[in-house]
């Protein structure tokens, strides 16, 4: 809940006139000290500080301990009653081969040693019955022509199962480092990721080899273009994005494709108009037919506090943060444990011009 909250902020101990509650703790916060989105100053939702985030889950992960630990102990009494029960069968089925081996024992005296047989009396009448079996109707040419239909189908079973994993294509500029070993962390075995990382390079060389990247990739792979526009917006203040929208839309109509759109520039403040023209620029241009399997990853959702110092790049928080939204994209909201950190999104309202 937000409003006029007399006292003092928990994070930086200054005196709070407007900010926001927790509602597990009752403590207040400035809204920059609690690391959330600027959007809460005009709504009331609950919210809980991390305090009380870690405190949660401090207190799971005691009761989780205490669950193996009781499931520990079950399956050591389980283990001890087993190796007593093999202890107990191996000791009656030695008893038993023994008593068998006794049983066959027969005496001999000086009669039989010298007793002989004769064939008469060795032999064993049989009752068994044969006929000779049918030979196959099919000709050679037609047996050659199923074995190869059957390796034919064995080798489509083989390229299937080698085909299971998914692909993601992850292609950026600096802001798209170290985001794919982050994505590998999160999402596991199941996708196959690559990524091709080009520092400071525009938008149009980001994505200068798609066609022949992406032209072996499905519809049930993705490829994920994180920066770029920033760096172009820095070369031609008049940067028109709708170009490169273009061009991507043209060689990737095989596969899907995940755009994150600008983020705010901390480091020049003054840019953040144009960003914001060119972000809802973006969204219209998707809108256009044979955009459909574009879209936008928003980069609305990432406050200072995901930044560097500097101001320009994500710091640690911030790549988590931003690998947990392409991770929802990918998984269709079955995410691993890529991030702790919490992400408040919104919906996407209809894109305009100032």
């Amino acid at each position: 809940m937000t409003g006029s909250l007399p006292g003092k902020c928990e994070a930086c101990r200054r005196w709070v006139t407007k900010g926001i509650i927790c509602i597990n703790c009752g403590c207040c916060f400035h809204i920059n000290c609690a690391s959330t989105s600027p959007s809460l100053d005009d709504k009331s939702v609950p919210w809980i500080c991390m305090s009380c985030k870690y405190h949660r889950h401090a207190k799971h992960q005691e009761e989780r301990i205490r669950r193996l630990e009781h499931e520990l102990k079950i399956a050591k009494e389980e283990i001890r009653k087993l190796k007593a029960g093999y202890a107990n069968s191996s000791n009656s089925s030695n008893i038993k081969e023994k008593t068998n081996l006794e049983s066959w024992n027969k005496p001999k005296n000086s009669k039989s040693r010298y007793r002989r047989f004769s064939a008469d009396d060795a032999e064993v009448k049989l009752s068994n019955r044969f006929s000779v079996l049918e030979t196959d109707s099919l000709s050679v040419g037609q047996q050659s022509q199923v074995l190869s239909e059957h390796e034919g189908k064995e080798v489509m079973s083989v390229a299937k199962k080698a085909r299971s994993k998914r692909k993601i294509l992850l292609l950026g500029s600096s802001h798209g480092r170290e985001i794919g070993p982050m994505l590998k962390e999160g999402l596991g075995d199941r996708f196959d990721i690559v990524s091709i990382i080009k520092p400071n390079a525009p938008l149009a060389n980001v994505v200068e080899d798609l066609g022949k990247l992406g032209k072996d990739l499905t519809k049930q792979d993705h490829i994920i273009i994180v920066g770029g526009p920033g760096n172009s917006l820095d070369r031609n203040f008049n940067y028109s994005i709708e170009e490169d929208i273009n061009n991507i839309a043209e060689r990737t109509v095989n596969t899907n494709v995940g755009f994150v759109s600008l983020f705010r520039r901390h480091d020049k403040p003054w840019m953040n108009g144009e960003v914001r023209k060119i972000n809802l620029r973006l969204e219209r241009a998707l809108m256009g037919s044979g955009r459909a399997h574009i879209g936008i990853i928003n980069s609305d959702y990432f406050v200072r506090g995901d930044f560097t110092a500097h101001g320009l790049h994500l710091n640690y928080q911030g790549k988590r943060k931003l690998t947990h939204l392409i991770a929802e994209r990918m998984d269709d909201g079955h995410v691993s444990e890529v991030s702790s950190i919490p992400v408040i999104t919104c919906a996407r309202a209809m894109p305009f011009l100032d």
